[in-house]
């Protein structure tokens, strides 16, 4: 993967990484609940890894994985990862899905 990928996928972690921070203080988004995902490509995307604590996310807790739901850095997604692939194929152009768990 190039540079220009690579600085895409570290901005989209970034991103995700604000994002739990966000959800997290706002009450929102509790604990090791829910996910994040962001879209990279027409083909792949940034999703939090299973039992990561989005309060306090870093960029280890971010996983790269194809839209059909396979990982693509061999970690485990979560439970709601084809959810999350199935809304980035149903919605092209939807950057982010935050899945917040039961509230």
């Amino acid at each position: 993967m190039g540079k220009l990928f690579m600085a895409d996928f570290k901005r989209r972690v970034h991103e995700l990484i604000n994002t739990g921070k966000y959800l997290y203080s706002s009450g929102i988004l509790p604990a090791t609940s829910g996910n994040l995902s962001a879209r990279l490509s027409d083909n792949l995307l940034a999703i939090t890894v299973s039992g990561a604590h989005k309060g306090f996310l870093t960029e280890s807790d971010i996983m790269l994985m194809n839209i059909r739901g396979e990982s693509m850095d061999g970690r485990k997604s979560s439970a709601e990862t084809l959810l999350h692939t199935y809304m980035h194929q149903r919605f092209s152009s939807v950057i982010l899905i935050p899945r917040l768990g039961q509230i």
